[in-house]
């Protein structure tokens, strides 16, 4: 395994479940220091338990995505443990109620977009306060295809993703020529431990996906290494879709059969 990581930190939201562990996972086994940033008081210290069994540095810092003093506290907390922050990704999201979009309440609504949209612009707009000072840093958002390939009853999901998707190319704008690289992964369906009961539990469930399976938490922890890596070092702004071909598929989708 390559260690393009060495000497480096990286603060990853949602980190200790699903596809955060596996991007905590991959980055710590490329030699940075991991700091996981995540709600689940269970799961964290698990994650940190896990990747420090292995050798890695590894903090966990329970944060709540939603409230804006959490992240503020999360940023100082990874500095004092770190020293640094080479590296954000901001994996951290919820779903919501999935519900028409007559009945989203505005509770549920105010909550998804406090959560998946301000709350990841107020943890990044604090990380980038110290990448300037610091002279560089990359930022990995973790998106979703869903603002191109939108599914019923995921309205405030939808929003908060495509206003994450737009964040995404402002701060590439902003950031590119102070030396911090921001870059995004729409992912597609990633059968995780939250996905599984959604999809009956089925090893491997039928999808529209080009290649013939959903994605696993891997393929995403792969391109967000390599996003964050010097091979990715002319991109800016982009947004790679990572959904096995689904955005380009003409097959009929299983999960909106299995919805009817």
């Amino acid at each position: 395994m390559l260690r393009r990581f060495e000497n480096k930190t990286a603060l990853i939201t949602g980190g200790a479940g699903g596809i955060g562990l596996a991007i905590s996972r991959r980055f710590s086994s490329e030699g940075a220091a991991v700091v996981i940033a995540d709600i689940n008081a269970t799961t964290g210290p698990a994650a940190e338990r896990e990747l420090r069994s292995a050798g890695a540095i590894a903090h966990f810092v329970e944060m709540d995505l939603g409230r804006a003093e959490d992240t503020a506290r999360t940023v100082d907390t990874a500095l004092d443990l770190c020293g640094r922050i080479d590296i954000l990704v901001n994996c951290a999201a919820v779903l919501g109620d999935l519900k028409p979009i007559t009945e989203i309440t505005y509770e549920n609504w105010e909550r998804v977009i406090r959560t998946n949209l301000t709350g990841t612009f107020l943890l990044t707009q604090a990380v980038v306060r110290h990448m300037l000072a610091r002279g560089g840093g990359v930022i990995v958002n973790i998106l979703a295809i869903q603002p191109l390939m939108p599914l019923p009853e995921y309205g405030a999901y939808i929003a908060s993703k495509g206003g994450l998707s737009a964040l995404n190319r402002a701060l590439a704008v902003e950031l590119a020529d102070k030396g911090i690289r921001v870059n995004g992964i729409a992912v597609g369906s990633v059968l995780t431990e939250g996905s599984s009961p959604a999809l009956g539990n089925a090893v491997n469930p039928p999808t529209a996906a080009l290649v013939g399976r959903m994605g696993r938490p891997e393929d995403i922890a792969a391109v967000a290494v390599w996003l964050a890596s010097d091979d990715a070092s002319y991109l800016a702004g982009a947004i790679i879709p990572a959904d096995g071909g689904r955005l380009i598929s003409r097959k009929p989708d299983p999960f909106l059969t299995r919805r009817s």
